[in-house]
């Protein structure tokens, strides 16, 4: 067995704290950085949650665009004028987007 010196000892101490010491500020810093990403994936899946809502949303905006759209031109073809253009009063339209929107939203 061999025997230190006294000034190797302390050296060897010096050291041994000094990475203790760096230890204790890595953990600190694994946990700050933890805490990070914890927090950026809960937002992201929040983000995910939002965009599957949305697509949803705009899917059926499409589907109510489409189906108005067909209603306007069956109405304008069966239509006993000559006129090539579809004359609807805005009240039967808007109640036409409102029967559609209220489709949609069940």
């Amino acid at each position: 067995m061999k025997i230190l010196s006294n000034k190797r000892y302390k050296e060897l101490l010096d050291y041994e704290s000094k990475y203790r010491l760096l230890y204790v500020q890595l953990s600190k810093e694994i946990d700050i950085w933890n805490k990070k990403y914890n927090d950026m994936f809960d937002k992201n899946k929040h983000l995910d949650e939002v965009n599957c809502k949305l697509r949803r949303k705009i899917g059926q905006l499409e589907d109510n665009w489409i189906k108005l759209r067909k209603w306007i031109v069956y109405n304008k073809h069966n239509e006993n004028t000559e006129q090539h253009y579809l004359v609807v009063d805005y009240g039967t339209l808007l109640g036409k987007m409102r029967e559609l929107k209220q489709g949609s939203d069940k």
